[in-house]
């Protein structure tokens, strides 16, 4: 009789570990942005991994003229820590890149998105402008 309990009761501390290790697994986030673009992370241990989407972005120039449209690739290698505003610059030119998530309702991650930079290009008539461009995005996914 002895032996028995000790064998149920090393089976189920056998299943255990096996089950706290199933409840931090990775997450994956995939859908749209409020501005209708596609976007995917990951979550992993409480952070944001593989962050991947396209910004509408409007550009304006220094000089005056007709604003320009166009989207930003948002896919720096970079992770961000769930809940926590982060920012990073990188490219070239330098971007700078704003993030901040948070935990919604159940398992959804919400978030805010914003790129800015600044970029030297033609008015299509031979002359040089300075563009200030500007993309925002907002999303709240739950994971598939």
């Amino acid at each position: 009789m002895f032996k028995r309990i000790l064998v149920a009761v090393a089976g189920t501390a056998a299943i255990l570990p096996a089950t706290a290790a199933a409840s931090s697994h990775v997450a994956h986030y995939k859908g749209k942005t409020k501005e209708g673009t596609k976007i995917s992370f990951v979550l992993d241990r409480g952070w944001v991994d593989q962050f991947s989407t396209r910004l509408p972005t409007t550009c304006v120039s220094a000089q005056g003229g007709t604003p320009g449209v166009d989207f930003t690739d948002w896919d720096i290698p970079y992770k961000y820590r769930l809940g926590v505003a982060a920012k990073v610059d990188y490219g070239d030119p330098t971007k700078h890149y704003h993030i901040t998530t948070h935990r919604g309702k159940g398992s959804r991650v919400t978030g805010k998105l914003q790129v800015n930079y600044s970029l030297l290009g033609t008015d299509g008539f031979g002359g040089w402008v300075l563009w200030e461009c500007l993309a925002t995005g907002n999303f709240n996914l739950r994971p598939r």
